[in-house]
């Protein structure tokens, strides 16, 4: 049980009932978190979390307001209580009915969210509300969104009781565009033939209410001049009559399916601002698709007055059949099924079987033929409804961003980490293959383009493969797809835990990460499709459950020889008996002109595109010839040695195997073979300035955004942020000073690295450190850009925004408690604390804080034991000013964590 989430819900419960009392904002993320000290963020995913669960409900008012649910439902026992209600609603004792008429609109929730949103707001603008035209292909349901912004606005009494939806079809009267305005604008007594009095017309008919104009396009030119006269003033003139003014306030409504900007008069489009695309039935999701079928068949019920069940290979069809006439044909197919149905067996219960449905269902029905299932099988309509998949896709997100909640907070070891998520993974595996409702024609043609991308990682990575995960993946993919809208809504929910996830999985599973960006690009250029951060991290978790050794080879390894087969004999060869893709072959044959088999060299590098070092075994021929072919292409550094042979390929893939040095490797090869090598270092080093920080990497990478932030420009000097205590062990032997020229060291504390600036944090707060900084800066951009940077870094790096960004911690709080408690110590210490060195203790206490509620203290100090035996006043008045901080955050401050303030204080 995760007692963060339980704590924050039991505060909603108790205080639900008392919600009037309290006020809303009482219950909004912010405040919540407040309470319990915690982050607004933190606190944000576990109520949403809840929302999902049913357990809580949320206000669609801002701030977004969170209570339980089922005290809700005994305060308002009439009412349906849905997760999203509205604070007015509840203050008139009517949760959610405001909403009631687009709870009819499949999708208003999810991929059509936006467009409802958009005509909402749009019917509503005053006086008249703001012109609509809507788009989107025949059936795509543009009439039926119009009848409920009708009822929308009668609800919300925007307009009378009394007034009108009035509806014209304008292709009716495309070959008569007379009769067609006429009938628009109202006519004149003898304007035409048959015109025996005068008689008004649909806008007069609209007054006060909506006019609807589908198939605007058929409009003729003169009938929309007319028309966009009349958006402007509100005036008219009847046909045949240009002496009298007439006037109607009016709500306009437009419908379309072609392109508006080619068959509407500039001018008209222009007074028109509010343009909805409506998507068509296969641009929505399954889930969607699934709503509109069940609805559809919930409505024939009810027509009837019998239950209807249907058969699942006719659900199956429906579900995978593309409509051209998209919600319309879909609707009438159904409906044709359960005429045929009804026709046949009018008893209580209707069964729509196959052949009740129209030959283009029957035959769809055909590719999805289920040879396991020997009897017909009716599913009921609520069985079907009652579906859980959606949830548990979000299941399984909330799962993994939980694990990695519990790992980066009570500092877990990343192994335990990774084997409780792959385990999470492993159920959703189970979930697909035994829960899937229906068949997906997607499917093969996914699993045959994922199978081409992995096949390609399996050899340029030397990955272990398992082909029944990989048609899970496949799987899921082609629900992503499906479910597009409901996936994008959920990262974006979780956009800092999942950017906060994914920097920790690069930083551990750097090789892994790697293969999974590279994946997933390869995937959405093919799909045509941005996949999102979190499915990268899936993929990762699948490489990482498939592979044996958890990594790939730190070294590339190309074998070229002379012949039609030799190099790939070879490679085939050793592969094998390394049993590892250890090495990929360029065979050259004799009559190939060298540029030829340079060019081939530089796209199989080109493919490569990674920071790896690369190793060529060739048969004969300049060494320095063949580096001339990729010289510049490549990033990584280049061996080159000649001889090759099937032992020596064995004897250099075994070290590559075992991660020896690429000069090492060549040296050893060249020692038990006859032959010559060359290592070429391709590797500049760029100027990089490093981010540290005592408590964790996390905290220097959110330091060295704050930093990047306050630059305009990208420049020529990299920004990295470090494990700080690796570099204290390991100084200028760290693997970092090696591939990068160090031009400065940001963060606290200092490391003492000789030879490189450090500048502290707390001097950049202080703004003590401004000539430090420019002194680096000055030599990538100009004094211009410089000066801007300046006014960037006092406004970014406050006090309390880079406690905030460092760490989850509410800084208000934790802020107000640091400053009680050193103020406590400042008097029984008697001594002045010069602010450069309070902003460097406030920051590193609050790190302390969070170190120790994270139950990670620094538990080691040099002379530990002296400083523990010779300070004991200091400790003592330690623990007796920082009381109330240990009380509130139920932690200890250990003696080790006392003795690093210890060194802060002798800085005075």
């Amino acid at each position: 049980m995760n007692k963060t989430k339980e704590k924050i819900y039991e505060e909603v419960q108790e205080n639900t009932k008392k919600w009037k009392d309290k006020g809303i904002e009482w219950f909004s993320a912010g405040e919540i978190g407040m309470r319990l000290g915690i982050s607004r963020t933190l606190a944000s995913q576990y109520l949403n979390e809840m929302v999902r669960e049913g357990r809580l409900v949320k206000t669609s008012n801002r701030p977004v307001a969170y209570l339980e649910k089922k005290i809700l439902e005994d305060l308002y026992p009439d009412r349906n209580i849905t997760d999203t209600v509205e604070k007015e609603s509840l203050e008139d004792g009517k949760p959610g009915e405001k909403e009631d008429c687009f709870k009819k609109v499949i999708g208003a929730n999810g991929s059509i969210s936006y467009m409802v949103d958009q005509c909402k707001a749009a019917v509503v603008y005053p006086p008249n509300g703001l012109p609509v035209l809507l788009t989107g292909p025949t059936g795509c349901g543009k009439s039926y969104m119009v009848k409920i912004l009708y009822e929308y606005l009668k609800k919300e009494n925007l307009i009378p009781e009394h007034a009108k939806l009035v509806t014209l079809n304008c292709s009716e009267y495309a070959n008569n565009p007379e009769l067609l305005t006429a009938n628009l604008f109202g006519y004149k007594k003898g304007a035409f033939t048959g015109a025996y009095q005068d008689c008004s017309g649909l806008i007069q008919e609209a007054d006060q209410g909506v006019l609807f104009l589908d198939e605007v396009h058929s409009l003729p030119d003169k009938c929309q001049e007319k028309l966009f006269i009349f958006l402007d003033k509100g005036e008219f003139y009847r046909f045949g009559d240009n002496s009298k003014v007439c006037h109607a306030s009016v709500k306009m409504l437009f419908a379309t399916s072609e392109d508006p900007n080619a068959v509407l008069l500039k001018t008209l489009l222009r007074r028109i601002p509010v343009i909805i695309h409506l998507p068509s039935l296969e641009e929505r999701s399954i889930e969607e698709k699934k709503e509109i079928i069940l609805m559809t068949i919930k409505n024939e019920e009810e027509r009837i007055k019998r239950k209807i069940r249907i058969g699942r290979q006719v659900f199956n069809a429906l579900m995978n059949y593309r409509f051209d006439g998209n919600i319309g044909q879909l609707k009438d197919c159904i409906r044709l099924g359960c005429s045929n149905a009804y026709a046949e067996n009018k008893e209580n219960t209707v069964d729509i079987k196959l052949l009740n449905m129209p030959n283009y269902i029957i035959r769809e029905a055909g590719k999805h033929i289920d040879d396991t299932r020997t009897e017909v099988e009716m599913l009921d309509l609520d069985k079907i409804k009652n579906t859980k998949e959606q949830k548990y896709v979000l299941h399984l997100y909330d799962e993994i961003l939980k694990g990695y909640e519990e790992y980066y907070k009570d500092g877990r070891d990343f192994e335990d980490c990774m084997k409780m998520l792959l385990e999470k993974i492993s159920e959703y595996y189970d979930y697909l293959i035994y829960q899937k409702q229906y068949m997906n024609t997607r499917i093969e043609l996914l699993e045959e383009m994922v199978n081409d991308i992995l096949k390609q990682a399996e050899i340029r990575y030397s990955l272990k493969r398992d082909t029944n995960k990989e048609r899970i993946i496949v799987r899921f993919l082609c629900d992503y797809t499906q479910r597009l809208s409901m996936f994008r809504q959920w990262e974006q929910e979780h956009i800092k835990e999942i950017k906060k996830c994914k920097e920790t999985f690069q930083i551990n599973c750097p090789i892994e990460y790697e293969i999974a960006d590279n994946i997933t690009k390869q995937i959405g250029k093919r799909m045509e499709l941005q996949l999102g951060e979190f499915n990268k991290i899936l993929i990762l978790l699948h490489v990482h459950s498939v592979q044996q050794t958890g990594s790939t080879n730190n070294i590339f390894g190309v074998i070229l020889c002379h012949g039609c087969s030799t190099a790939t004999s070879i490679k085939d060869a050793a592969n094998k008996l390394l049993g590892s893709q250890v090495f990929e072959a360029i065979d050259m044959p004799l009559d190939i002109p060298t540029s030829e088999i340079g060019e081939r060299l530089v796209q199989l590098l080109e493919r490569e595109n990674t920071y790896r070092d690369a190793i060529f075994l060739v048969d004969m021929g300049s060494l320095e010839g063949i580096y001339e072919y990729v010289k510049g292409k490549y990033r990584g550094n280049i061996a080159i040695i000649n001889g090759v042979t099937t032992r020596m390929a064995l004897e250099v893939g075994s070290t590559i195997l075992e991660k020896q040095e690429l000069k090492k490797i060549a040296e050893t090869a060249c020692k038990h073979n006859i032959s010559t090598y060359k290592v070429f270092e391709n590797k500049e080093k760029e100027d990089t300035i490093l981010f540290i920080n005592e408590s964790d990497i996390h905290a220097a990478r959110s330091m060295m955004e704050l930093f990047q932030n306050s630059l305009i420009q990208n420049i020529k000097l990299k920004f990295i942020p470090v494990d700080y205590y690796s570099l204290v062990v390991q100084k200028k032997d760290a693997p970092i000073f090696k591939d990068y020229h160090v031009v400065a060291i940001v963060g606290s504390p200092d490391p003492q690295i000789p030879g490189t600036p450090f500048i502290p944090i707390e001097e950049i707060i202080e703004g003590s450190a401004k000539s430090e900084i420019n002194k680096i800066l000055i030599r990538y951009i100009s004094e211009q850009e410089l000066e801007k940077f300046n006014l960037a870094v006092l406004k970014n790096f406050s006090l309390q925004n880079v406690i905030e960004k460092i760490t989850i911690l509410n800084v208000k709080i934790v802020l107000d408690d640091v400053e009680k408690a050193l103020e406590k110590f400042r008097k029984e210490w008697k001594i002045m604390i010069p602010n450069k060195i309070l902003i460097g203790l406030y920051v590193h206490i609050c790190y302390l804080i969070e170190r120790l509620v994270k139950k990670a203290p620094i538990s080691t100090y040099a002379e530990l034991e002296t400083f523990q035996v010779e300070q004991q006043e200091f400790i003592s008045v330690i623990k007796k000013c920082f009381s109330d901080v240990q009380r509130r955050y139920s932690v200890e401050i250990p003696v080790s964590e006392m003795a690093y303030i210890w060194d802060y204080i002798n800085l005075i």
